[in-house]
């Protein structure tokens, strides 16, 4: 895409069915539901690649690979780890929780109820995730995230975001 381009990015590789879970190792993450999106979904391919220990340009590449990214987060605390993997052209499915809510679109959340213990929560109103999955791998190619990426960087990670940020706090 072109900001990859302009971010001296390159994510040229062939994408593949591959759905991915990049949340950290201290992450409260619901393995879980993980497991269960990889039983019902047997025709994707699924990695956590969390605990991999990768180097960043094998973590980058993997991104590049991937069409989804699925984050069963509960609790996090930001959401660059999801924008970084929607420049790499990942489509985030990602629980409705406060740092999401904020930063990701609406289009991309699901109830985080689907979340919590006991798994039958997932069993009973997981359809909602499921959907999600088939609509944005069924429509993959039609999709375009280039202006949800370009709002979310302007209004939550730009250098002129972060100085406004910084001289409100100094004039206080």
């Amino acid at each position: 895409s072109t900001l990859c381009k302009q971010m001296g990015l390159d994510y040229s590789y062939d994408k593949e069915n591959l759905v991915v879970m990049n949340s950290s190792g201290n992450a409260k993450h619901n393995e879980e539901l993980f497991k269960s999106l990889q039983h019902e979904l047997p025709e994707f391919t699924f990695m956590s690649i969390h605990s991999m220990g990768l180097d960043v340009n094998s973590y980058y590449r993997i991104l590049s690979r991937a069409k989804l990214l699925i984050s069963t987060n509960s609790s996090d605390i930001n959401a660059f780890s999801i924008v970084e993997s929607m420049v790499a052209g990942c489509i985030p499915i990602v629980p409705d929780i406060q740092v999401y809510s904020e930063v990701i679109g609406e289009k991309y959340l699901y109830p985080h109820k689907v979340l919590r213990p006991p798994h039958l929560n997932f069993i009973r109103e997981g359809q909602v995730v499921l959907e999600k999955i088939h609509n944005f791998l069924d429509n993959y190619d039609s999709i375009d995230m280039s202006d949800d990426i370009e709002q979310i960087i302007n209004k939550h990670y730009s250098s002129e975001q972060l100085l406004n940020i910084v001289d409100g706090l100094t004039k206080n």
